[in-house]
């Protein structure tokens, strides 16, 4: 029972406090103190803006093994916060037959919402494959 009751205060702890720190707007997971711990991906970075017209812009980035990587993937969900959700309002996908590639996802929002850009980036060498998820810095509008 107190095993459980601390994983629920461990979790709400995580999902109220983002472990993520911030870095010129651009939120990496090195930056995060996250070490991705993989044998083919060697960073991936996202990030997120709006502009006053309300124009959103993420760059999606990963960098594969040069060595290993002979193909790249990327797919960006923009999200948007309600009602203590994030809810996906647009998404975006690249593939490149290369080590590395970069994403620029554009979309329109609306004002009121806090924004999000949640990555899935695949490396691929020969038929294997690696996942690493990132989150983009959170902007309001």
């Amino acid at each position: 029972m107190i095993k459980r009751k601390l994983s629920a205060i461990v979790l709400a702890i995580l999902l109220i406090f983002p472990v993520a720190t911030y870095l010129d707007g651009n939120v990496t997971a090195e930056a995060a103190g996250v070490s991705i711990n993989s044998i083919y991906t060697t960073s991936v970075s996202t990030y997120l803006s709006i502009s006053s017209s309300g124009a959103s812009t993420a760059i999606c980035e990963i960098k594969g093994d040069r060595n290993l990587v002979t193909k790249v993937s990327i797919y960006a969900y923009l999200q948007q916060y309600v009602n203590g959700s994030w809810i996906t309002t647009a998404s975006d996908s690249g593939q490149l037959q290369s080590y590395s590639g970069t994403l620029i996802f554009n979309s329109n929002v609306i004002r009121g919402y806090q924004y999000r850009v949640m990555v899935n980036y695949y490396a691929f060498a020969g038929s294997n494959s690696e996942y690493t998820q990132d989150f983009s810095n959170i902007v309001t509008y």
